[in-house]
């Protein structure tokens, strides 16, 4: 709910000026060298809009457990960092009057914020990607995926994408820094991560007819029944790839009484050998 609220202002904001621009002002070209309140807003924007979807991300990263963990939170810190300096751009470009000028005082501010955002993109889906393939060696079947499947659960499902558009964006705004190609590239990746969380949500039920469980477990579970149903609800809430489980092994052990009153003592022998030869330990 809050992802698709911020894309819809993220939608309203550029319409907002481009109608300033080409229609209210358009006889007035000398305006296009001045930026617009919208136009200000929307490096913070983008940058809330990052933080709240990679957050789902970075909690079903978390969630994988293991290493996973480290990487969700190193991840974390560079979304925060990508926030950070994305309303440093927008505070800069209230104070400052021309797009030339803000160019000029940010084009390395925005290079940093667009790495970050890469860098986390793809240190979630490298985890994801990772635990898909662990999980489906496990598997070793084949899972009848079609080929437009398997590149949606590893490109967009994984937010793999997203950190390949990111990283264009960073070097289109140290290439050409002016003409804001940047920007551009930018704005699509942005309307990707909502995309990418609402696919990932609608698949939750077909990677388990796929035969893709939703993970890890390098850490066994050794814990009370309450315990472990709240993690499972966990995992498939938000949809982490886990390794099946080894089935739970019961020991039942079976021991005979016999009741040796009024036999002899030959015959009470007998019956207690009888006794050890029936009292093994059967695996169930």
């Amino acid at each position: 709910m809050v992802v698709m609220l911020l894309e819809t202002v993220h939608t309203v904001l550029p319409m907002h000026a481009c109608y300033y621009y080409l229609v209210t002002n358009y006889f007035q070209p000398e305006v296009a060298q001045k930026g617009v309140w919208s136009l200000n807003v929307i490096p913070a924007e983008a940058g809330l809009i990052v933080v709240v979807a990679q957050s789902f991300f970075a909690r079903r990263v978390y969630l994988i457990g293991g290493a996973s963990k480290l990487v969700s939170i190193v991840a974390a810190a560079f979304f925060v960092a990508h926030l950070a300096t994305s309303i440093v751009m927008t505070v800069e470009a209230f104070r400052i009057n021309t797009i030339q000028d803000f160019t000029d005082k940010t084009k390395y501010i925005s290079f940093a914020s667009l790495v970050c955002a890469a860098l986390a993109d793809f240190l979630l889906s490298g985890a994801i990607i990772a635990a898909l393939r662990r999980t489906q060696a496990k598997n070793q079947q084949n899972n009848g995926a079609s080929r437009i499947e398997v590149a949606t659960l590893y490109i967009l499902n994984t937010g793999l994408l997203t950190g390949v558009l990111h990283s264009v964006a960073a070097i289109l705004s140290i290439a050409w820094p002016y003409r804001l190609y940047w920007a551009a590239t930018g704005l699509v990746a942005l309307k990707l991560y909502a995309i990418t969380l609402f696919a990932v949500l609608n698949s939750r039920k077909l990677l388990v007819s796929r035969g893709i469980e939703v993970f890890n477990s390098d850490t066994p579970l050794g814990m009370n029944i309450l315990a472990r149903a709240n993690h499972l609800a966990a995992v498939e809430q938000w949809n982490v790839p886990r390794a099946p489980e080894a089935p739970p092994v019961i020991n039942i052990k079976v021991a005979a009484e016999v009741d040796t009153d009024g036999l002899s003592h030959r015959e009470s022998s007998m019956v207690l050998g009888y006794d050890k030869k029936v009292s093994p330990t059967l695996p169930l």
